[in-house]
């Protein structure tokens, strides 16, 4: 293990670098990556990145910072120890929520924070449930701590992780690791720590929620006052939104209305089991659960015709839940998985999410015959979502063509997204290799339509922009295809000074957006509807549900938050207006995007500050603005910058604004598009 820096989203990592691997030790890794995109929460050390190099394989992860489990010296399952033992076992749980068994589980692979939080590391020996330790070159875990089955070769599950935390927690206690040769501790603490290492496993605690009865954790039952069978929209209330973008208070209440009818005594039983089963989480006396908990909620009919309707109508999410349905009926018969995982992709893509293609690149990893040409598109389009467009472009470009006629149409698509963060010569290449493959591929056609309207935007020709766009949707094969083109066409008009026509366009297109649960795409026609209001000097209040929903989709956060930053300033919302503003300008940053100067410029505006400070601040800012490549979003950090210091680089603003269609109540811009 070596440590290095993250070039791309800063700080430290921890690099594992694996060199001439046996095909045991290259099995393992690559179980270590499937089961680290499996899971993705602050007790399991985070996947940054990995690839090969020189004939080796390399892992880049998160630097934790602490001490060998327990982190400490303790006499007692008691505070601390058994805070932190209960946190591990709810780590556990999720874990295994995701079919995934850690297997090599001890306090070198438990890390205790110094705020108290064990982080699960070196995940290499983990595999799915029922599963055994494989090639007989491979090593199985730790004997210390191994389970007496996995001892044996035997076929494991989560039971086998709870065995190995026994015995952790009795080396804590007594430095012996077996609690059945000690008779000194606490009566309810033996009995715990034998019921955890009991040698036959259908003696221990069937799961990780049920060991934490042994640590006098009970779930609380929920209870609901006597009455009526409650509606779908009185059940909202037992749940966490956002409901704008992921309407996710609206979707868990009908999911629950579904199964219960609003039967309250059923409806109390159902939430009981939702959070046994990992959900839904209580947070704050109400439940939340994700998109991708809805997705196992949501009842779903089999086969290939269920899954093009879906795909076809734009419902990418729902074609998702039934692609990931049929592929594990496929897995369980050892059918051929290929075709599903194709979808499968394809569908990830579509979306444009982050969450989506960890969960893509999760299945690929778990298919019984790998697929390179599916993993390098995914791993493509997340280099491609982080910001790195070089290093996306690479791949992508090293990947050459894929067979499947539809995910070649998606590789072009990457390689231009990519070439828009490498520079105009850049993506004038991508779209000059691109056009003689378009000529008789219409679905490729539709889409160069859309990406040369990319490049009239960027060069705003917005009119141009538009009637490419517009085009575009003709073309597209797919409900979501044509609502992406429509919603660059109305970004264009946004940027024309077509105020009316974008924000009527973005306010149809948001619910068309929401109809299909297409998160990005609503969240994009909500941005584009609420700029075009601004510009036009309509009333607006800021909206901290939008932010949340972009701060929770791993979406467009910097654009909308610097949107309701600028609302909130103008209403007089100074902290509300700090807040967004900060969070804009650190997603700016991290995307490295030129809509962190304006970020910054209204920051100066909000902070409180010595004059002289400001002033010297304001000119270094201007001075960026001025190689601003955006000619409205450089106007605007250099009039925040002109409120600061009267007079500075007046012809500057002078010549930007000649440039631009006279707008009322101008709030330019703050970034290029991102999709066609």
């Amino acid at each position: 293990m070596a440590l290095a820096q993250d070039t791309l989203l800063g700080g430290e990592a921890a690099v594992k670098w694996l060199p001439g691997l046996s095909p045991a030790r290259r099995a393992a890794l690559r179980r270590e990556v499937t089961a680290l995109r499996a899971v993705s929460w602050p007790g399991v050390v985070a996947l940054l990145d990995e690839g090969e190099q020189d004939g080796g394989l390399w892992l880049g992860m998160e630097r934790v910072h602490g001490a060998p489990f327990p982190g400490g010296v303790f006499d007692q399952l008691q505070g601390p120890l058994r805070d932190r033992a209960v946190a591990l076992l709810l780590t556990l749980e999720r874990l295994h929520r995701a079919g995934v068994v850690h297997r090599d589980l001890k306090p070198q692979n438990v890390l205790v924070r110094p705020d108290g939080l064990p982080v699960l590391l070196d995940l290499g020996l983990a595999v799915g449930r029922g599963v055994t330790a494989g090639g007989a070159d491979e090593v199985a875990g730790t004997p210390r701590y191994q389970a007496p089955e996995q001892a044996r070769g035997e076929a494991v599950d989560g039971r086998a992780d709870l065995y190995a935390l026994g015995v952790m927690l009795t080396e804590a206690l007594t430095g012996l690791a077996d609690p059945w040769a000690i008779h000194e501790l606490h009566p309810p603490t033996l009995a715990a720590l034998r019921a955890l290492t009991a040698p036959d496993p259908d003696d221990r605690p069937a799961s990780a929620r049920e060991a934490l009865a042994l640590l006098g954790v009970e779930p609380e039952r929920r209870r609901l006052p006597d009455g009526d069978p409650l509606p779908s929209s009185a059940l909202r209330g037992l749940f966490w939104g956002p409901d704008v973008g992921l309407h996710l208070a609206e979707d868990a209440a009908e999911a629950l209305w579904r199964v219960t009818e609003g039967r309250r005594e059923a409806v109390a039983a159902t939430l009981d089991a939702w959070q046994r089963e990992g959900l839904a989480s209580d947070e704050g006396g109400r439940l939340r659960v994700s998109r991708e908990a809805l997705r196992q909620l949501t009842p779903l009919a089999a086969g290939p015709e269920a899954i093009e309707e879906a795909e076809e109508a734009g419902r990418v999410e729902e074609a998702l839940a039934r692609v990931e349905h049929q592929l594990a009926a496929t897995r369980a018969q050892g059918g051929d998985e290929v075709p599903w995982l194709r979808t499968l992709t394809r569908l990830a893509l579509s979306l444009q999410r982050a969450p989506a293609l960890r969960r893509a690149l999760y299945e690929l990893g778990r298919a019984a015959c790998p697929w390179p040409e599916g993993e390098a598109l995914l791993h493509g389009a997340n280099r491609s979502v982080e910001g790195d467009g070089p290093g996306a472009l690479a791949l992508l470009d090293g990947l050459g063509p894929v067979e499947d006629p539809r995910l070649e149409v998606w590789r072009h698509a990457l390689r231009v997204h990519a070439a828009i963060r490498c520079g105009d010569a850049v993506v004038a290449a991508v779209l000059a290799s691109i056009a003689p493959l378009a000529e008789h591929n219409p679905e490729l056609s539709a889409s160069l339509d859309g990406w040369r309207g990319l490049v009239a935007y960027r060069e705003e020709r917005y009119a141009e922009a538009v009637a490419l766009h517009l085009r575009a949707a003709q073309g597209k094969p797919t409900r979501a295809g044509r609502l992406s083109s429509r919603l660059s066409a109305a970004s264009a008009q946004l940027d024309a000074g077509q105020l009316d026509a974008a924000f009527e366009e973005a306010e149809v297109l948001a619910k068309e957006a929401a109809a299909l649960r297409h998160t990005l795409f609503e969240l994009r026609a909500l941005w584009i509807q609420r700029s075009a209001a601004v510009r036009a000097g309509r009333p607006l209040h800021a909206s901290p549900e939008l932010v949340e929903a972009a701060r929770a989709a791993g979406a467009l956060l910097a654009q909308i938050a610097l949107g309701e930053a600028a609302i909130a300033w103008r209403a007089g919302q100074t902290a509300l207006a700090l807040s967004f503003a900060e969070e804009a300008e650190r997603a700016f940053a991290r995307e490295h995007q030129p809509g962190v100067i304006l970020a910054r410029a209204l920051l100066l505006t909000l902070r409180p500050a010595k004059k002289a400070e400001r002033v010297k601040l304001a000119r270094a800012l201007a001075a960026e603005a001025r190689r601003c490549p955006i000619p409205g979003l450089s106007l605007q950090a250099l009039a925040l910058c002109a409120a600061i210091v009267p007079g500075v680089d007046a012809g500057s603003v002078v010549k930007l604004a000649a440039r631009l269609p006279p707008l009322p109540g101008a709030a330019w811009s703050c970034s290029r598009e991102r999709s066609a």
